[in-house]
């Protein structure tokens, strides 16, 4: 309530209620002004809010007045913590706009996520095929549920990912389905390969390879294997194979029938082949070759086992066709292209004639067709050896040739001579051409004479009788007139007598011969033309 105060004379005034006495010691207050304490001091009235300002307090000095609504009907500011919005999309996500009101984006359609770039407001993403569904293809996912399988591959479907199942098989490979799923291949491949290498079906449903050769050429053989065969190196009847020398027991006391080059033959990368003249005139046969053929000699001696050692003998390789049936077989003589049974032998011991053949197995028909494939140059240990009749083969240059005859190539041999007591000492070497036998005698000293006999051995059996003649000493002195020398028909040894009317010769003093001869090698039955 008002208080009044007066003077004599003076009228009436009223004044203000002081605060301890319950007043607001004002006489006026602000229109619609929020009322503030002072403690005992007036009340003071704040200014009118503005429109969408409260009254908020620091909890020290009086209260002030703050914008936080944007209107005394409208939303709370987002400065003031609030939303900016009077309402919000159902189920939609709230973005921020900086000191601009909340905005809802639209509700999320079902499999969608919220995904944003960085810098603008987020967006929705198709990413799952609905809410419970699967992660799409588009958004990096495989759109289906997959269960792993070991060795598995991941493919794509027309809408979705999925997994082709391992295989148990190993080697098989992946195939294209077209437009369809890929498969597993029923066939199996390699591994590996090598360089220029053919691939093929060796098996069923199996891919091998095959080793191809400089110079070769692909061909199938006999069972329709294909194989590639290095460039020929023979005249044509044969094809990859090659001669080279081998050790058993002693240093190369063997012969190695191998492939061109000297590799291993084997039945599918490095077969050869041999064509020998067939069972019916005018036919051939082709044998496939498809391991090495190893052959000992020693043992074999082609009599010249008891007459002493030789270096450079020429033993000639064969190859045989026993009635269908690839042999192959070591011969000290050539000019055969048929050979009889009883001339051959697997036997080492059992080489024991010029004639002889040693083969890789017992030669059942009673003949046989064959062909010289080459020919090596082996020297022979007679006795006292490392072995009896020991055999080591030459390694030079020329001494194991493939592809060629050993037809008019020089060798020695040891004679064996009747009629002295002290045998002359002589060079002596020897050829073949076909079936003649050149013998070439170069006495160095004559021997001493203790008959009147004078024979010597050739290496070989003569088909017949043949003369020829020569040059002579007898009785310490040269002879005049040329000798005369005499074969006998299945027989390697040749008489002499000092003329041609016959005359003996003298049972004292010393005597030789020299010269060159020819005759023709047998027997007969032993060289089938």
């Amino acid at each position: 309530m008002g208080g009044w105060s007066s003077s004599a004379g003076d009228a009436i005034t009223e004044l203000p209620v002081t605060v301890e006495q319950g007043g607001t010691e004002t006489t006026t207050l602000t229109d619609g002004g929020i009322l503030l304490g002072s403690g005992t001091g007036a009340i003071t009235p704040m200014g009118v809010l503005a429109d969408g300002s409260i009254v908020i307090g620091d909890g020290t000095t009086d209260p002030t007045t703050l914008a936080a609504f944007s209107s005394s009907t409208g939303t709370l500011n987002v400065a003031s913590g609030g939303t900016g919005a009077a309402t919000l999309t159902d189920g939609g996500i709230l973005l921020g706009s900086g000191t601009g009101a909340i905005t809802p984006m639209a509700v999320l359609a079902n499999g969608s996520i919220v995904v944003g770039d960085g810098t603008t407001d987020p967006v929705a993403l198709a990413a799952f095929t609905s809410s419970t569904g699967d992660l799409t293809l588009a958004a990096g996912g495989t759109e289906a549920s997959l269960t792993a399988s070991n060795g598995g591959i991941f493919y794509s479907t027309a809408t979705a990912g999925a997994i082709l199942a391992g295989t148990a098989t190993a080697l098989q490979m992946l195939q294209s389905g077209a437009t369809a799923a890929p498969t597993w291949s029923t066939a199996t491949y390699p591994a590996t390969t090598t360089v220029s290498q053919i691939l093929y079906s060796s098996a069923t449903n199996v891919v091998g390879g095959i080793t191809t050769a400089n110079n070769g050429a692909l061909y199938t053989d006999s069972t329709g294997i294909p194989r590639v065969e290095a460039a020929p190196n023979a005249n044509g009847w044969f094809r990859n194979l090659s001669i080279i020398t081998a050790t058993t027991t002693n240093a190369n006391d063997s012969i190695t029938i191998a492939g061109a080059g000297g590799g291993a033959l084997n039945t599918t990368t490095n077969s050869a082949w041999v064509d020998l003249p067939g069972t019916t005139a005018g036919t051939t046969t082709r044998f496939a070759v498809t391991a090495n053929v190893t052959i000992l000699l020693t043992g074999a001696h082609w009599e010249n086992g008891t007459r002493g050692d030789l270096t450079g003998a020429l033993l000639r390789v064969l190859a045989i066709n026993d009635n269908g049936t690839l042999r192959w077989g070591v011969a000290l003589l050539g000019g055969r292209y048929t050979i009889l049974t009883t001339d051959t032998t697997a036997t080492q011991t059992s080489v024991t004639l010029a004639e002889s053949v040693l083969t890789t197995a017992a030669v059942a028909s009673a003949s046989n067709t064959c062909r010289e494939i080459g020919f090596v140059r082996s020297n022979f240990d007679d006795t006292g050896g490392a072995a009896e009749d020991l055999w080591a083969n030459q390694t030079g240059v020329g001494d194991i040739v493939t592809g060629q005859t050993a037809d008019g190539l020089a060798q020695p041999w040891n004679v064996a001579y009747t009629g002295f007591s002290a045998n002359p000492a002589a060079t002596t070497r020897w050829s073949q051409i076909g079936r003649n036998i050149f013998l070439n005698i170069n006495t160095t000293s004559a021997g001493t004479s203790s008959t009147t006999a004078l024979t010597m051995t050739g290496p070989a059996d003569a088909v017949q009788v043949e003369e020829f003649i020569g040059f002579g000493a007898d009785n310490s002195s040269n002879l005049n007139d040329p000798v005369r020398g005499r074969s006998a028909a299945a027989s390697s040894t040749l008489t002499w007598v000092t003329n041609h009317a016959g005359t003996a010769w003298t049972a004292a003093g010393t005597k030789n011969i020299s010269g060159h001869f020819t005759y023709e090698v047998g027997p007969a039955a032993s060289f089938i033309e």
